[in-house]
């Protein structure tokens, strides 16, 4: 009896000691969040070219009739500078007959296309960060300045310039870019049309940011 009694209180007091060695811990802990630049890309008027009324007896017969040339601004927003650019997606694939970087206009009611639109830039109108640019497209590691904005796959951004017919140079951080664009659309013979119903521009495309 006596050996627990004296044993006892040796226990406790180890616990004790413990306790107290475990009360002087304290804990950091370090949080907070990196933020990426983020972009946002506009198109004026909505991204909408309405070509209204066209009389089918304006459309030539045997050949294509190009309409008119139609503006647009293109314009990207960042939160922060960063080096960006943007691919242009056709929502109506296959329903023009061209090998180039064409957008379709999707099909009338028989099923034939009814012609094609690109995007052509204006490379006077280009701004970054307010100082002139110009619009290059980039394949691979390739850069070249890009004349013709259209789904093929590449990605186009902006690039400085010392003068309007100086080299494509390294690509800058930037925190806005504009510029315009034309929008050319052409429609097919109506020869090769169904022109017994009326025929709808169908034409859809979607411009997504991309980071470089």
């Amino acid at each position: 009896m006596r050996k627990l009694l004296t044993f006892t209180p040796a226990a406790l007091l180890l616990l004790t000691v413990s306790g107290a060695v475990h009360a002087a811990d304290a804990n950091l802990t370090i949080k907070g969040t990196i933020l990426p630049a983020a972009c946002t890309p506009s198109i004026s008027n909505g991204g909408v070219i309405d070509y209204g009324s066209i009389d089918s007896n304006s459309l030539n017969v045997n050949k294509v009739t190009n309409l008119q040339t139609m503006p647009l601004t293109i314009s990207i927003a960042c939160t922060s500078p960063i080096k960006v650019g943007f691919k242009v997606a056709d929502n109506r694939p296959g329903t023009h007959n061209e090998t180039g970087p064409r957008f379709g206009l999707n099909t009338d009611n028989s099923g034939n296309n009814i012609g094609y639109y690109f995007l052509a830039p204006e490379q006077e109108s280009f701004r970054i960060d307010g100082e002139a640019g110009r619009l290059a497209s980039v394949n691979g590691a390739t850069y070249q300045e890009a004349s013709i904005i259209g789904p093929n796959g590449l990605t186009y951004t902006a690039s400085l310039i010392s003068k309007p017919s100086g080299p494509i140079t390294e690509l800058p951080f930037a925190t806005n870019m504009i510029f315009d664009v034309g929008i050319r659309t052409t429609i097919y013979p109506k020869n090769n049309l169904d022109l017994a119903n009326e025929i709808n521009l169908d034409g859809s495309a979607t411009l997504s940011v991309v980071y470089l």
